[in-house]
């Protein structure tokens, strides 16, 4: 560590290093880590539970989401899954399913402990669907649900509309005391600060880009030309009969 810390100290087995920002109040940390003999990747641990979360289907009109969650634990856990779409993802409750594969490959339908589902409001509030789930030891569940996908105005739209629309991750939340493993860092920074309390453990999944329907922006354009042109040539031809001086030549007289 660049600059040297105020103090270290043992947390939960872990080496902690305090910076006093009363005696430093700007400070720029700099971690330098050794690389590994023969390998320059330090190796981590896999998570007991884990989510991925992806968008399905294809064309303009409608989609869905397929979300996975792996646990690699050897008793059931309790889980809560939280999904919130905006509103112009409409999605369709009655679309929900969920199985899980067990560990010899077998697939089962597994029913959830609870749903609270929140039907979207266009331009007011997104949907939600929350979902309490026991994952069976060693196994992988996936969910599923679709989507239509809602127009927007023209200004609604941000610059690069075709691009797509960032969507947020959805939420897997567990309590820690269901597994067995090291306490996590920020379960003990809190129990050491206000004393022993139930460690909430967080795992989001990735974002996702959905494509919406995108109108042809440059048709404004074409319509301005188009008028103006028209207008252009109306105006020149009724300004010179109205400003033009029309009078009656005689014979040229030799």
């Amino acid at each position: 560590l660049t600059p040297k810390p105020s103090e270290t100290s043992k947390l939960a087995g872990r080496g902690v290093s305090v910076f006093d920002l009363h005696k430093q109040p700007s400070v720029d940390i700099v971690f330098e880590f050794a690389p590994q003999e023969g390998n320059d990747a330090w190796p981590s641990e896999r998570p007991t539970i884990s989510a991925h979360r992806y968008v399905t289907g294809h064309g303009g009109s409608s989609g869905g989401v397929e979300s996975t969650l792996t646990n690699r634990g050897d008793k059931p856990v309790n889980v809560t899954y939280l999904d919130v779409l905006p509103w112009y993802l409409r999605v369709y409750s009655h679309t929900l399913e969920i199985q899980t594969q067990a560990a010899d490959g077998s697939w089962a339908l597994l029913r959830p402990t609870s749903v609270a589902f929140t039907p979207a409001i266009d331009r007011e509030r997104p949907s939600s669907l929350e979902l309490a789930l026991v994952l069976p030891p060693s196994s992988r569940t996936t969910l599923r649900y679709s989507f239509d996908k809602g127009f927007l105005k023209y200004t609604e739209h941000p610059p690069d509309a075709n691009r797509g629309f960032n969507i947020g991750p959805a939420i897997v939340s567990y309590q820690h005391d269901a597994l067995s493993g090291e306490l996590p860092l920020h379960c003990a920074i809190e129990q050491a600060l206000a004393g022993p309390s139930e460690c909430i453990v967080r795992t989001y999944t990735e974002l996702f880009l959905a494509s919406l329907p995108t109108p042809d922006f440059s048709m404004p354009y074409n319509v301005i030309t188009f008028t103006c042109t028209i207008l252009a040539l109306f105006f020149g031809r009724i300004f010179n009969l109205l400003t033009r001086d029309f009078a009656v030549l005689k014979p040229f007289e030799a």
